[in-house]
């Protein structure tokens, strides 16, 4: 474990979710710089080689400010319990308002309370598995799209900006003339997969884009 914060913009992370050693993996394989902040009875000396770590508690804000959070790039909020990432979600909205949060939780209420702290980006593991247990009874190969998409290391889903010479340009046509493939836009904050709507597309907006 390297104790020594990064020079470059990091991510930082939060808590002892049993998600944390497989994003932990990701990230490093990506040689995203990353901050761990986790108390020691969570596993931290598990966690793969090349991660800074901070330990203590993680809802404590002498330890969130020894992560320097108003240099971190996002800061994923990956908490044993939903009222823990509460807590470090507001101290982090105290000492670094522009961060980017992320949240794992398990409760939707508690994904909602954090939305109107402003973290952005939710994500309640027992719906997300709920919905996806249930849509692959319907539909056998759905969790198997997922997968493809989002843990297949020969592709990259990303957020790209949209290109000033699609202003204006809607969103299914920008899909027929890309180089690569488009799932989806960003319009307004919200997801739009032009299934329902085909959203144009302007200056603020973002494209989804699933390449190798």
């Amino acid at each position: 474990m390297d104790r020594a914060l990064p020079q470059e913009p990091y991510t930082l992370i939060f808590g002892g979710h049993s998600l944390i050693p497989r994003v932990l993996s990701e990230l490093r394989e990506r040689a995203v710089p990353v901050v761990l902040v986790q108390d020691s009875k969570d596993g931290a000396q598990h966690s793969p080689e090349g991660v800074h770590l901070i330990t203590g508690d993680p809802a404590s804000e002498a330890v969130i400010a020894q992560s320097q959070p108003h240099r971190a790039r996002e800061a994923l909020l990956a908490t044993a319990s939903d009222s823990q990432a509460l807590i470090i979600a507001v101290i982090l909205r105290k000492l670094a308002p522009e961060l980017p949060l992320v949240a794992v939780v398990s409760s939707p209420d508690v994904a909602a309370a954090l939305h109107d702290l402003g973290v952005a980006r939710t994500l309640a593991v027992d719906e997300l598995v709920g919905h996806a247990l249930a849509k692959s009874l319907e539909t056998p190969h759905a969790s198997d799209l997922i997968l493809q998409m989002l843990g297949n290391d020969r592709y990259r889903l990303s957020e790209i900006r949209v290109d000033p010479r699609w202003h204006g340009q809607r969103r299914n046509t920008i899909r027929s003339e890309a180089d690569q493939l488009v799932p989806g836009a960003v319009v307004s904050g919200q997801v739009a997969l032009g299934v329902e709507e085909d959203p144009i597309l302007g200056a603020d907006d973002w494209l989804l884009i699933l390449a190798v």
